[in-house]
């Protein structure tokens, strides 16, 4: 009984799905750092509203990121069918860090919107991600390939959450 579970462990590529996973780990870290400072970033843009009104605007931040979320990964998944699926998640982290770059110096609230859209746009590599695992892994090691994605954002939020 131990030789086949063995075997079956021996079949599974570890490195490869620890790879994935580190790459969505640092997506999600990055927004757990990066969204709940969104009001307070909205009130230096606009110190003028109430604070009932700056939900309002941060939303537009919020929103801008998975618009261009939902819109980027058609085109990612095009990109990865044609160019390959690692080529496509070293772009896509690549353009992660640019964008978070970019909205660190984010100038006014409009530049902001625009930087997350792009953002969004250009970090489509959760959908990449499972399909890479999906082809890499055998179809008796999916539920524990699949597990790293929730893994990976879960521990992104904990120690984010206990960092600060």
């Amino acid at each position: 009984m131990a030789d086949k579970t063995n075997s079956r462990w021996s079949q599974f590529p570890f490195k490869q799905v620890a790879v994935v996973g580190t790459i969505l780990f640092s997506e999600d870290f990055g927004g757990s750092v990066i969204y709940p400072i969104l009001p307070f970033l909205t009130h230096d843009f606009y110190s003028y509203l109430k604070s009932n009104q700056l939900g309002y605007h941060a939303g537009f931040l919020t929103s801008g990121h998975f618009l261009g979320n939902f819109l980027g990964s058609f085109v990612w998944g095009k990109l990865a069918d044609k160019f390959g699926r690692r080529p496509t998640l070293l772009a896509g982290s690549i353009s992660t860090i640019l964008t978070y770059l970019m909205f660190g110096f984010s100038f006014s609230f409009a530049w902001a919107v625009f930087v997350l859209f792009l953002g969004g746009m250009l970090g489509g590599n959760l959908g990449i991600a499972k399909t890479y695992l999906y082809e890499m892994c055998p179809s008796k090691m999916h539920a524990a390939a699949f597990a790293v994605v929730s893994v990976a954002s879960g521990l992104a939020h904990v120690v984010w959450g206990s960092s600060s």
